[in-house]
């Protein structure tokens, strides 16, 4: 469909574009748009687990289930606010990907003038400083999309906590039996896998978030002719 898309748009967008750019949305985004199919099918797989293992845990102890499960709503401000910061990243990590590219395109196709005028090297550390930009640009996303899974892990452990107090009460007071707190507390700590894939999928969505909104763009790209 791209590709089709592409040989339909006039020459102006052409000029606009560089041959690098439409290269890498062909090449890469496309690629990056089916991770973003497969995570959103893995966030919809682990959802639908998590909300089984919760009724679970509600059916062998409500009131425990609300100390449980009380801080998962407080994780979704941590987490929009770094998948924010995830995808704007991601658009900085493309554009620097494609001006790599496009370098080095302009290397191969001015291979003569280069060895004419013995600027391989030149050539070389141009390059070499541009990747290290990307390199570093990608750091930086990667740092940010950590700070969900910190924030996730955090709220986890301190919620467990607070089950595993609120549960030796309930005990101590003939309210619960061990083995149904130990029930609980397999429960309750085996929904935080779900949980922990259901924001490693979304933060993989929203790291390839740029890729999906350059095909969009290209393919609403219409012809000046």
């Amino acid at each position: 469909r791209l590709i089709r898309h592409i040989l339909s748009l006039s020459v102006g967008f052409f000029d606009r574009r560089t041959h690098g750019e439409v290269v890498q949305t062909i090449r890469q985004d496309v690629t990056q748009v089916r991770m973003i199919v497969m995570s959103a099918a893995n966030l919809l797989l682990e959802a639908l687990q998590a909300a089984g293992l919760m009724v679970a845990a509600i059916s062998l102890s409500p009131t425990l289930a609300f100390w449980a499960f009380l801080l998962v709503p407080l994780a979704v401000f941590p987490i929009a606010i770094v998948a924010r910061q995830t995808l704007l990243r991601s658009f900085g990590v493309r554009r620097k990907s494609v001006g790599i590219f496009d370098m080095l395109l302009q290397v191969l196709q001015g291979i003569r003038i280069i060895k004419i005028y013995e600027a391989e090297q030149a050539e070389a550390d141009r390059t070499v400083e541009r990747a290290q930009s990307y390199f570093d640009e990608l750091v930086d996303m990667e740092r940010v999309r950590a700070l969900a899974k910190v924030a996730l892990d955090s709220l986890a452990g301190l919620s467990m906590i607070i089950v595993i107090i609120a549960g030796g009460f309930q005990v101590m007071a003939g309210k619960l039996g061990w083995p149904e707190l130990l029930a609980f507390l397999m429960a309750a700590r085996a929904v935080q896998g779900p949980l922990q894939n259901i924001n490693t999928a979304f933060m993989e969505i929203q790291r390839n978030g740029a890729s999906l909104a350059t095909v969009d763009e290209l393919l609403r790209e219409l012809p000046e002719v």
